[in-house]
């Protein structure tokens, strides 16, 4: 059985899978957070709430590989819809990610190229072609839902402008937006572990998000963690 780290920004994507642990193991302390440990379906789990952003995702990344030795790191929750056509609680897989807010320019390379990667082009972190291929499998059994995969864009920033979403389809070709998965995926690349990122349609990132957010978050955020439970039943 395979030991899985689970990274979520914030309580309620957290709260589902939580209450789903079974043969509780003593929680961690690390990275400012908690890290709750058991067993889903048979496997070893060590999940964690690490707080919104880029850092607190790295943070906690890094403390469940080096605490938990754990061999896959799945980022699930919510994001924003970007991709034409999407839809609130529609299902959302990143086949790689992109640091929208990685910002180059001033010395002439594009938006989202990373430092210390490929120069002129932005930089795409994968994600596992095994993991995907689960989550299809699971998406199949939610058939209220529509599930997508492709490039997941990260960054620090709340997205509800119509013209920077805009500029994340044209830059990126991104179908959703968020504030931690890139992190997950470059931590695990650096370690060499599986990533994984899985969110669901919580608002369209436009000038309706605050308040389309407020009204879709715990059902996007309970979606996401069933679509997990599911993929977890079938590793």
């Amino acid at each position: 059985m395979e030991k899985i780290g689970i990274l979520c920004a914030m309580d309620v994507e957290a709260e589902l899978l939580r209450s789903r642990l079974t043969d509780r193991f003593p929680d961690l302390k690390a990275a400012g957070g908690t890290i709750s440990r058991g067993k889903l379906s048979g496997h070893d789990v060590a999940l964690t709430v690490c707080g919104i952003g880029k850092v607190n995702c790295a943070m906690s990344a890094q403390a469940l590989i080096d605490l938990c030795q754990v061999d896959v790191l799945i980022n699930t929750g919510i994001a924003g819809g970007l991709g034409e056509g999407l839809r609130t609680l529609d299902l959302v897989a990143a086949e790689q990610l992109v640091e929208h807010d990685f910002d180059l320019t001033a010395v002439g390379e594009p938006k989202g190229c990373v430092a210390g990667y490929e120069e002129g082009k932005p930089t795409y972190f994968p994600t596992s072609e095994r993991l995907l291929n689960v989550y299809r499998k699971a998406a199949e059994s939610f058939t209220e839902s529509r599930f997508w995969s492709g490039t997941i864009a990260s960054g620090d920033m709340f997205l509800a402008n119509p013209a920077y979403k805009q500029s994340l389809r044209d830059n990126f070709h991104a179908i959703a937006g968020e504030m931690e998965g890139v992190a997950a995926a470059r931590v695990a690349l650096a370690n060499g572990v599986e990533s994984f990122v899985l969110r669901a349609i919580s608002d369209l990132a436009d000038g309706d998000a605050a308040m389309t957010y407020d009204v879709f978050e715990k059902r996007a955020a309970d979606l996401s963690a069933h679509v997990l439970l599911r993929m977890i039943e079938l590793l």
